[in-house]
């Protein structure tokens, strides 16, 4: 008999996690009616979707051998009712599980009942780097120069993440993209992603394909200096209350980065290059590098004086926003 199979998406996040996501969640119904299932949150049949089981994952016992019990029990539920359903194929979609060592670990026994394809979007480190400092890292850390020296660790290091699915014999079954809009199908990560499925994602209504974009640097300005405006790593909510009233202002690129120049980028890509030299000839033998890297950005450098005015304009637009809105 057949096995189904189990399309296990684990990342990496800022590489279009959230935009796989929400067309998942947004396509769940049309999905099940040509065989996949998109499981709930917490990785259980016939439970609200969101697309993604990343908390589910996050949540699980320290005590690894409890944590795989728990994830083939939910798994095996979910395999009973794409029986029922008629479906031949699960998708599960966590980017935290390329983050942390063992938890491939978590799967070893799953290959029993399922064939597992794991998919893997990896974004160029600097670039990622950036997007992680963005999203999470100045909430934490107060120094962008000392966090990349002192308190980066594995972060974006794709070949000690990969090696560890690797090791747990994923190998034959692993599916690496690169997250660059000329490499994806129809230059689109949710079209490439359906594309592995073996779909047309064209045929599906995915809606606003753009999820989750980072935001200008001169909202990263602001939001470093007011760290105290953070609960936590992840407490976006002064973000969402900058993108209600603003729209598009607030993610509008001003090109390059605050933190990074050129030769920044250039080191930080140094620093990797063992890695994603392993990786390109693993996954990209026709390639000559794993990432594109003929086009880094310059540091973004202005005035001070500019900082302040730009900084002022965003504050007068505020208030009127919240104006009209009344």
């Amino acid at each position: 008999m057949t096995k189904p199979t189990l399309y296990l998406h684990i990342g990496a996040g800022k590489s279009g996690s959230s935009s796989i996501q929400a067309a998942l969640a947004r396509c769940a119904v049309p999905l099940r009616e040509q065989g996949f299932l998109v499981p709930g949150d917490k990785l259980e049949p016939d439970a609200t979707v969101s697309g993604h089981q990343l908390w589910f994952f996050q949540g699980l016992p320290k005590d690894e051998p409890e944590s795989q019990k728990k994830v083939l029990r939910r798994l095996l539920r979910c395999k009973n009712a794409m029986a029922e359903q008629e479906c031949h194929s699960l998708v599960v979609s966590a980017e935290n599980l390329i983050n942390r060592r063992k938890f491939p670990d978590l799967f070893l026994d799953v290959d029993k009942h399922f064939r597992v394809v794991v998919i893997a979007y990896l974004r160029r480190q600097d670039q990622y780097i950036q997007a992680h400092w963005q999203q999470w890292g100045f909430k934490s850390h107060p120094d962008f120069d000392d966090w990349i020296a002192n308190g980066l660790g594995d972060i974006a290091n794709w070949d000690v993440a990969l090696a560890d699915w690797e090791a747990a014999a994923f190998k034959k079954q692993i599916i690496v993209r690169t997250f660059e809009r000329p490499k994806l199908h129809g230059n689109d990560v949710v079209l490439d992603f359906f594309n592995i499925l073996g779909l047309d994602g064209k045929t599906f209504d995915l809606g606003n394909t753009e999820q989750n974009r980072g935001f200008s640097e001169l909202t990263l300005r602001i939001a470093e200096r007011n760290r105290d405006l953070f609960d936590g790593p992840h407490d976006n909510r002064f973000f969402a209350f900058l993108g209600e009233h603003l729209g598009s202002v607030v993610y509008e690129k001003e090109g390059g980065s605050i933190h990074l120049g050129k030769e920044d980028r250039q080191r930080l890509l140094d620093r990797f290059r063992a890695g994603n030299e392993r990786l390109r000839k693993t996954y990209f033998p026709d390639q000559e590098t794993l990432f594109d890297e003929s086009n880094l950005p310059d540091r973004l450098e202005l005035s001070e004086a500019e900082w302040s005015q730009r900084e002022h304009d965003l504050i007068w637009r505020l208030l009127f926003a919240m104006h009209r809105r009344k």
